[in-house]
C-alpha cells in the first residue's frame, strides 16, 4: 500500500504535467524532479523515468491509456491547450471535454497514479528539503515570545 505522501507527490507531478501538456524527459527533469527520483532513482535520469511513464500508460486499458496520452500531450502536436487535450481524451469515452474533465479525468489520473506507484523504485530517496522550506514548515516563535536573559 503506497503511503499518502508518495501518492500525493505523484498526483501533484501529474497535475503539473497535465497542465503543461508536455511529458518529455526534459520537462520531467525540469518540472517534476520528484517523479524522476521516484521512478528511476537518483542516478539513472529522466529518460528512464520517461520510459517507465510510457510503460505505465501502456499498461492501462484502452480508453484510460488513450486519455492519459492525450492529457499528457503524448502523440499530439505541440502547443495544444488543455481543453483540446481533454477533447481528444473525451473521444475515447465518447463524451465532450467538459463531461470528461468532471467525470472521467479523476479516474484516469487515479489509474495512472496506481500504475506509476507500481513501477516506483523501492530504493528511491527524496532530496532533503532546502533550509528555507524547513524554516517555513517550522517557523521561529513570534517576537512577543522573546524573554531577555538576566545577566549578572
Amino acid at each position: 500500500m503506497p503511503t499518502p505522501t508518495i501518492e500525493r507527490r505523484v498526483r501533484n507531478a501529474l497535475a503539473i504535467l497535465t497542465k503543461l501538456g508536455d511529458a518529455s524527459p526534459a520537462t520531467l527533469a525540469r518540472r517534476t524532479p520528484g517523479l524522476v527520483v521516484l521512478l528511476s532513482g537518483r542516478h539513472t535520469g529522466a529518460t528512464a523515468a520517461h520510459a517507465k511513464l510510457l510503460r505505465a500508460i501502456d499498461s492501462l486499458d484502452d480508453a484510460p491509456a488513450t486519455a492519459a496520452r492525450a492529457l499528457l500531450g503524448i502523440g499530439l502536436p505541440g502547443r495544444t491547450t488543455r481543453r483540446e487535450r481533454r477533447a481528444v481524451a473525451g473521444e475515447a469515452y465518447r463524451v465532450g471535454w467538459d463531461q470528461f474533465s468532471r467525470a472521467y479525468e479523476p479516474r484516469v489520473i487515479t489509474a495512472l497514479v496506481i500504475a506509476l506507484i507500481d513501477r516506483a523504485d523501492p530504493a528511491a530517496t527524496y532530496p532533503t528539503p532546502s533550509l528555507i522550506v524547513q524554516i517555513l514548515r517550522n517557523p521561529p516563535p513570534p517576537a512577543s515570545a522573546f524573554r531577555p536573559r538576566l545577566t549578572r
